[in-house]
């Protein structure tokens, strides 16, 4: 594993990332990497916990084993230690006595009874205690490995700031179904390793632009939002803010959306879905608006709106739980353990077409 310093930011190379790893050995370790994080994913669906308490729980767990070994620590206790350590950074925290049960329940290496069971749930019960003791001691060992550094930035939070500043060619704002299509996108992304190797802001245009492809949408700028001036392709902006060069971006764009067709294999085309509707004639309402808009505005009306134009022309902004709650179905269910088919070289081609 590589070594950790004080100087850790959490990135790595695959060199560094699978150093001394080869053939079988990589294989186990990477599907050990998948069993966690689906781990992870169940414990937080089962104690209804918000996405992103478990993508940070998916984070940490990811963080701890770029340095640790899995040979030296069960990793369904460190994945079940990341999910309450993850409960209070993100203000949700869960009690030990709840978590206890569902982790024993959920365990895919335990065959618990149903008399085991109602013990799991007896806080006073000797395998409850010993359990949580065992929870308690990991997660000591998990901050000190994460050197309390327990702050950090989701791809989501990003791609929810892009959506509001762009749209498809044809639309007054983002549609609703490519936005949940790459929201899905992000939240599977954290099945694989790509938090450790793409920092958040990379990941969510890469996904935004996957989307795209994948509904035949030509992304641009909104007229009246803040990337409203922005000449070339529309993450230009992206790349600005992170100092990174165009021509350094786009490999890792390509690389990203490999890494998903990767991930999904043959289900990819389904969990894409159909390409985007015509956009709707505007309404007759809409209309009468942009001519009221366009007619000569006296001194005084100009003004009363100098000042509030720029945040009136912009589209609500999107909400998180409303795309949560706007999807028609639950997000894909990435089966624990399950091997994606290699990529094609088209595949990677379709990654840089995306964008």
């Amino acid at each position: 594993s590589p070594v950790l310093s004080m100087e850790m930011n959490w990135y790595f190379t695959e060199e560094q990332l699978n150093q001394g790893l080869a053939g079988p050995d990589l294989e186990r370790v990477q599907r050990y990497r998948r069993e966690g994080a689906q781990f992870i994913r169940d414990i937080g669906t089962a104690m209804q916990m918000h996405v992103s308490t478990s993508a940070t729980a998916v984070v940490f767990y990811h963080r701890f084993f770029a340095v640790r070994s899995f040979a030296e620590f069960d990793r369904w206790q460190v994945a079940a230690a990341c999910v309450h350590l993850a409960g209070k950074v993100e203000e949700e925290p869960k009690k030990l006595k709840d978590l206890v049960p569902c982790v024993s329940s959920l365990h895919p290496r335990l065959t618990v009874s149903e008399e085991q069971q109602k013990k799991m749930l007896d806080p006073a019960s000797r395998a409850h205690r010993e359990l949580k003791d065992r929870l308690l001691a990991c997660e000591r060992v998990l901050l000190q490995t994460l050197r309390f550094d327990l702050s950090l930035d989701l791809p989501s939070r990003f791609l929810l700031q892009y959506c509001n500043r762009l749209t498809v060619k044809g639309y007054e704002k983002m549609p609703q179904q490519l936005v949940q299509t790459a929201y899905t996108f992000v939240q599977d992304s954290f099945v694989t390793t790509m938090c450790l190797h793409f920092r958040p802001q990379v990941i969510a245009v890469s996904m935004l632009a996957l989307a795209a492809l994948c509904k035949q949408a030509q992304v641009e700028p909104l007229s009246s939002g803040l990337w409203s001036e922005v000449k070339g392709v529309w993450y230009g902006p992206v790349a600005d803010e992170l100092g990174v060069a165009l021509d350094d971006l786009l490999p890792q764009l390509e690389t990203i959306s490999r890494m998903m067709r990767e991930l999904y294999g043959d289900n990819f085309e389904r969990i894409a879905g159909q390409p985007l509707p015509p956009p709707s004639p505007p309404s007759p309402r809409s209309k009468r608006k942009a001519k009221h808009q366009d007619r000569p505005k006296s001194s005084k009306e100009r003004s009363r709106t100098r000042t509030s134009a720029s945040a009136a022309d912009l589209p609500p902004p999107l909400s998180m739980n409303d795309i949560v709650a706007s999807a028609n179905a639950p997000a894909p269910h990435v089966t624990a353990g399950s091997t994606a088919p290699a990529a094609v070289e088209s595949a990677g081609g379709g990654g840089a077409s995306a964008v």
